[in-house]
């Protein structure tokens, strides 16, 4: 199953759409955030069949989420 990437433009910030890549700027101790952050999503898919999503987010951060594809109804 592929991974599917949406976000919001800065300067059209209305409209959520598809992305064909990301590319994240980070240091070592918010890469090292992000990676505990992923692990905690998964440990909770695993866990929880009712878990949909979590943001990663902080004062300095851009709003990362994490969605359970499960949990996706598609048009």
């Amino acid at each position: 199953m592929t991974i599917k990437l949406y976000g919001y433009g800065l300067l059209n910030g209305k409209k959520l759409i598809e992305l064909r890549e990301v590319t994240i700027c980070i240091d070592q101790s918010k890469a090292l955030a992000l990676r505990d952050f992923f692990a905690r999503c998964a440990e909770q898919m695993q866990l929880n069949p009712k878990w949909e999503h979590e943001h990663f987010q902080d004062d300095e951060s851009a709003d990362i989420i994490v969605f359970n594809r499960s949990k996706l109804v598609e048009k």
